[in-house]
């Protein structure tokens, strides 16, 4: 039963909603479209800039045989501006048209077109804009309307044939020179407004760039600001300016850029591990720069220049190449490689490691070499053996031990030398000490006559003669000694032997 009521109130309703449509729309004229024979096509005209061209529009609108037409009439953006034959003049309508070139063409024969003359960019603000042709038509003591579609009218004015033009750091140049990696670079696009106004945008290698747009001097621009990388090496940028007017967009380009930076250098491999004696490694040195780096590549090992003359460093390929070799147990550590290219704008550096961690065979603290018959045997006090390496290896300790004995062998040779001379001085020096006291220890006994006086200082000295009979000479040199109080005189004992003569002789004092 509650659901028959439902039912009820719903038809109720709906009879309601379609007795008021049709009460409301009952004095409404109803709109059609296939009224129309020829219907307005939209309608654009371009002008460059500074154009004074002119130009004649003419919007078509024809209605079909037989129909009934009340009366014709064309509106813009939604307002009638003709009845007729008739140009619309009122305070709505001066806004949208110009009675002075605004016209209708009417025939018999349904033709209903518009007409608008002197068209120009300089009345592109009052002739664009959206019209439509409509049809008054009495049907059944009705009258329908029929709205043809629209039509868009459309005037662009684009910019000069020069525009756009670009600017790299304010300087017109495709080409720039002496571009640096870190400097500051402006890019510039330049162009005429244009009706609409024209779009500028940036794109380096087809990439759109973020811009910062305005206008100065009557003139729409687009900038980009960047620091100068090596990424932007042969890089083109191009300014692209979009217009409605154009058949295709129009450009202008800045580059390939020529940028110049410092090496960029790198060492293959990095790190290098020596585990074995006398190994060799080698470093490849990879430098890139711009200008291109040539033959200006310094190596240096532990901070020192490797300039080619040491037989452990080879240098080769253009200075590209290092080859290290004849690694000992001395040069166990870390050791540092690096690579030092140049040009015209900077130095680059790369740095390896040489880790060099050569075994010994026995650690030990104290070395003791003994000789005998030419035979050198070695001796060792050991706190920690290790087992024996490759024979690489033990070819190196092999040379190392001989080393240490032709050293030891050489200190003990220079020893024994000294030894002998020493030991040969001190039986010279003893030999003429014994000498000397044998010859002292003799006494000659002669007579003294004629006797020979000598006075020094009133002091009558000891009888000195000559002997003539055995052909030994005695005489007394007199020797003054400060001080005054004394006297010195050698006595000088001169006598022959079958084999040799000798000379002895006696020093006196003689006290006042």
């Amino acid at each position: 039963m509650e659901r028959a009521k439902t039912l009820i109130e719903i038809y109720v309703l709906v009879v309601f909603a379609l007795s008021h449509v049709f009460v409301v729309t009952a004095g409404v004229p109803r709109q059609t479209g296939s009224a129309f024979l020829t219907e307005p096509d939209n309608v654009t005209k371009v002008f460059e800039h500074g154009s004074t061209d002119t130009y004649t529009v003419t919007l078509k609108c024809q209605t079909g045989n037989g129909i009934s037409i009340e009366k014709m009439s064309w509106k813009k953006n939604g307002v009638v501006i003709t009845e007729d034959s008739t140009v619309v003049d009122g305070p709505d309508t001066r806004r949208l048209v110009d009675p002075v070139r605004y016209s209708t063409e009417v025939d018999t024969g349904g033709k209903y077109n518009l007409r608008i003359v002197a068209v120009s960019i300089y009345t592109a603000w009052l002739d664009e804009g959206v019209y439509q042709c409509a049809a008054f038509m009495s049907v059944g003591g009705n009258t329908e309307i029929a709205y043809s579609r629209t039509s868009q009218v459309t005037i662009y004015r684009t910019p000069r044939e020069s525009h756009p033009f670009c600017l790299l750091n304010n300087t017109a140049t495709e080409i720039p020179t002496n571009v640096t990696e870190g400097d500051v670079m402006e890019l510039g696009c330049f162009s005429d407004h244009g009706v609409p106004p024209v779009i500028l945008e940036w794109r380096k290698d087809d990439a759109k760039l973020p811009v910062d747009v305005g206008q100065s001097d009557g003139l729409l621009f687009s900038k980009y600001e960047w620091r100068a990388s090596r990424r932007d090496s042969d890089a083109i940028f191009t300014c692209l300016s979009h217009h409605p007017g154009f058949n295709a967009d129009k450009t202008c380009t800045i580059g390939p850029l020529d940028v110049l930076y410092q090496p960029d250098v790198i060492l293959n491999p990095a790190e290098h591990e020596i585990t074995r004696l006398y190994s060799a490694v080698s470093f490849t040195c990879v430098a890139t720069g711009n200008p291109a780096v040539s033959d200006a590549i310094t190596w240096q090992y532990d901070d020192s220049v490797i300039d080619g003359n040491d037989f452990r460093f080879k240098i080769e390929e253009g200075r590209r190449k290092l080859t290290l070799s004849n690694f000992s147990v001395v040069d166990n550590g870390i050791h540092i490689i690096k690579c030092i290219a140049q040009n015209d704008v900077g130095v680059g550096t790369a740095v390896g490691l040489v880790t060099v961690n050569i075994p010994y065979t026995t650690r030990g603290e104290r070395t003791t070499v003994a000789f005998r018959e030419n035979t050198t045997t070695v001796s060792k006090s050991l706190t920690k053996t290790t087992p024996s390496v490759d024979a690489n290896s033990r070819h190196g300790n092999s040379i190392i031990t001989i080393i240490a004995l032709s050293s030891a062998l050489g200190a003990m040779a220079v020893i024994a030398l000294m030894s002998f001379i020493i030991v040969f001085a001190c039986l010279c020096y003893r030999r003429r000490n014994e000498q000397e006291r044998q010859k002292q220890d003799t006494k000659i006994n002669v007579n003294c006559t004629p006797p020979i006086q000598r006075r020094t200082d009133d002091v009558e000295l000891a009888p000195i003669s000559v002997d003539t009979n055995d052909n030994n000479n005695h005489y007394a040199e007199l020797m003054p000694s400060p001080p005054n109080n004394h006297v010195t005189y050698n006595i000088y004992h001169i006598y022959r032997t079958d084999k040799d003569t000798v000379r002895g002789i006696e020093q006196m004092e003689h006290f006042i």
